[in-house]
């Protein structure tokens, strides 16, 4: 009785014809009583949805294709080994990670529309937080190596606070943080992470001395705070004639020995051990490699026979509980291999969604990839076309 009381649900499509109040009404109520019978019609009225059930028929269906991101011409441009601009080690990760993302990015230029809300509990994002600390790192390194020393609580520890205090408080001014109880905590953590930097480096737990800073390279201008600084971008090559240009910046080269040198990455963020398997992780992980490459080239200048022993990922902040994971210095085929099946799956246009949900967490353009893309993209796996992508992510 309820039911019928209430009559026929009410929403976008007309009970009748007659009630409809515009052409697309009329159209959703003929549907309703024609089923699959009237799409001949309907797309024949709107191409664009003739469009998207193509798209949706190529997404669902086992092979890859260009509904999936298999767009050749845009792999010739964004080619690394033909493109004239330099590219970062973290444009190689990010299109490893997600081959589509980096085509909506670098390819057609979309990003997230930011929708302007600030959270109500955190001031600094993380790229900021980062990059303070960062730069504060290299001061306080640079401070000691002038001094031709290693740190020193004594020496460095008030100092060094004094310049954290000093940066929040620049902070503060150009973006204020929501709330006072908001700056205090993020206040304190950020002195106690640099507190944590000065006694990890006073410990006597790192042998090495650093001999490069914030070592910059293919960046342009003219910067003098680092020997090793280099305008010009460095050359990698990849054999068969193929080479890339590659622009950075080293967070620190240490030196292990008298011809012995190690590269140092800070992460600022947590850790989980799970990710930090294996030594390419199908071409996400490459800084320790690029890097390592760089690094002797720019070193070559002072040092003759060098040797690059390896990259450290150092999570120097309370919440990366200042773990170290230490790769060693590959085989220059081995970073070949992992580079040219790269290039190759960017060159090749094979823009595959991630096959890995993971690389989908802090995504900001999922709404690009439609439903269910992380099984589409597995299902398609299988498909001829993607052996260079296959071959890539089997690099460990």
């Amino acid at each position: 009785e309820l039911s019928v009381a209430l009559g026929p649900p009410k929403s976008c499509v007309p009970e009748r014809p007659s009630s409809a109040m515009d052409q697309a009404g009329w159209w959703l109520n003929g549907l309703t009583r024609a089923g699959k019978d009237g799409r001949t019609s309907l797309v024949r009225q709107y191409p664009g949805l003739a469009d998207g059930i193509r798209a949706e028929g190529g997404r669902d269906s086992p092979l890859f294709t260009e509904y999936d991101g298999f767009v050749p011409a845009a792999g010739k441009m964004l080619d690394p080994c033909t493109r004239e601009q330099a590219v970062s080690p973290t444009q190689l990760e990010n299109a490893a990670e997600c081959p589509f993302r980096y085509f909506l990015q670098r390819g057609l230029g979309i990003d997230a529309v930011d929708d302007g809300e600030r959270e109500n509990d955190a001031w600094l994002d993380p790229l900021t937080r980062g990059s303070e600390l960062h730069d504060l790192y290299a001061q306080l390194l640079r401070k000691c190596r002038n001094e031709g020393r290693r740190p020193k609580i004594a020496n460095d520890l008030e100092w060094f606070l004094t310049k954290g205090r000093e940066v929040l408080a620049r902070l503060r001014k150009e973006m204020p943080p929501p709330s006072d109880e908001v700056f205090d905590r993020e206040h304190r953590e950020f002195l106690a992470d640099l507190k944590l930097f000065v006694e990890a480096e006073c410990d006597g737990g790192k042998a090495g001395n650093p001999v490069g800073l914030e070592v910059s390279f293919g960046k342009g201008g003219d910067r003098s705070a680092e020997p090793l600084d280099q305008a010009e971008p460095i050359s990698i090559e990849l054999g068969n004639g193929l080479r890339f240009r590659l622009r950075g910046r080293i967070d620190r080269i240490d030196q292990i020995g008298s011809s012995s040198f190690q590269i140092v990455d800070y992460k600022t963020g947590g850790y989980f051990e799970p990710d930090w398997k294996g030594v390419f992780a199908g071409g996400r992980r490459l800084q320790h490699a690029l890097y390592g490459l760089a690094a002797a080239e720019l070193l070559r200048r002072q040092h003759k026979g060098l040797t690059i022993i390896g990259g450290e990922y150092y999570f120097s902040a309370a919440k990366g509980c200042q773990e170290r994971v230490f790769i060693k210095k590959q085989s220059t085929a081995a970073v070949t291999a992992v580079l040219a099946d790269l290039r190759k799956v960017i060159a090749s246009g094979l823009f595959v969604h991630a096959d890995d949900e993971s690389a989908c967490k802090w995504c900001k353009l999922g709404a690009a990839c439609g439903a269910n893309s992380f099984e589409r993209a597995n299902a398609k796996l299988a498909d001829s076309k993607l052996e260079p992508y296959r071959r890539l992510v089997s690099h460990e």
